[in-house]
């Protein structure tokens, strides 16, 4: 399904970051590979710290994985080619991209002026438009299969991933969230062919 070229980690790290971006859990990537829990966590700490400033605005695992496609360390391939999702309306559409781009349900909350149950209640939307397991959490990461299910549809590619990834940097947040709605307008604006 992906991966791996040249990541300068330790072979530990780079096992950790491979089931990561597969979309395990940290529980059963624990199981797979024979680490305690807490090293797992401590090494995707440290590999964020790494790669971005810490902001509770981003969730850290989406964000991690889009840094490492961004930077060129992953990738994904289907051996078949799947069909696009049609028909989400706009605000899932946004709220897809918002996802995959790295926001947390807070951030994206933030955006669209809504409760975090809300948006709660479009990622299951998402979820199910996009036959992720939320049941299984303990072996998968819904918001990671979310990523890579819509990438692998083409749903976001990784051109627009790229060019979201830098507009959107800790350092511009502050800016975007000044006026998200803006933000969103840009974002839909440059994003009509999906859905």
């Amino acid at each position: 399904m992906l991966h791996n070229p040249n990541l300068s980690l330790k072979t530990k790290k780079l096992k950790v970051v491979e089931a990561m971006v597969m979309g395990l859990s940290n529980k059963l990537i624990s199981k797979e590979l024979d680490i305690p829990i807490k090293t797992i966590e401590r090494i995707l700490n440290e590999l964020n710290k790494k790669f971005f400033n810490k902001s509770k605005l981003y969730n850290p695992r989406v964000r991690l994985l889009v840094t490492c496609l961004n930077k060129g360390l992953i990738e994904y391939q289907s051996e078949t080619e799947l069909r696009e999702i049609q028909g989400l309306n706009s605000n899932l559409n946004k709220t897809l991209i918002l996802s995959c781009i790295g926001f947390s349900n807070k951030a994206i909350a933030q955006f669209f002026g809504l409760s975090e149950k809300a948006i709660e209640l479009r990622f299951s939307q998402l979820f199910d438009y996009f036959n992720v397991d939320t049941k299984n959490q303990s072996a998968e990461n819904p918001r990671i299969s979310l990523f890579i299910s819509a990438y692998l549809r083409k749903n976001i590619n990784k051109t627009q991933l790229s060019r979201l990834f830098k507009e959107t940097q800790v350092d511009r947040l502050e800016q975007i969230l000044e006026n998200p709605g803006l933000f969103l307008e840009r974002l839909e604006d440059s994003h009509k062919f999906i859905g």
